[in-house]
């Protein structure tokens, strides 16, 4: 399904938007009929058509409004750390709450450890 237009894909949830009702008609009239094709199977209780608002894998997002849902601010809050994290525990903990980067101002407070949490390239020094 690449090379489809005006598409965000993320897992197995697909988001298509448009400007105008016959555009989003047409859209997702060209949409479906390329799953059809390639033997893409849909669930129908996912499937949503002109709406002005969704939630997209934890965000809202809308024609005036695009932010992140209550359950993913929420499972950020209540994250809890084993009692000795690995680096692997911390680099999820960064990527989590690094998803919400455009939301947050914890870019100045996330820079100094994130040389730190880069996984090796292989190089020796």
């Amino acid at each position: 399904m690449s090379g489809f237009p005006r598409k965000h894909k993320c897992v197995d949830d697909t988001l298509l938007y448009d400007a105008g009702i016959e555009q989003t008609f047409w859209h997702t009239y060209d949409f479906l009929e390329r799953c059809a094709m390639v033997g893409v199977t849909l669930k129908q209780e996912k499937f949503m058509f002109c709406c002005r608002e969704v939630e997209f894998v934890g965000f809202h997002v809308g024609w005036e409004a695009y932010k992140p849902t209550e359950d993913r601010l929420s499972a950020i809050r209540h994250f809890t750390m084993p009692g000795q994290p690995t680096i692997t525990d911390v680099r999820s903990l960064f990527g989590f709450v690094n998803q919400l980067a455009p939301f947050l101002a914890t870019a100045p407070i996330i820079e100094p450890f994130t040389d730190l949490l880069k996984k090796p390239t292989g190089r020796k020094v």
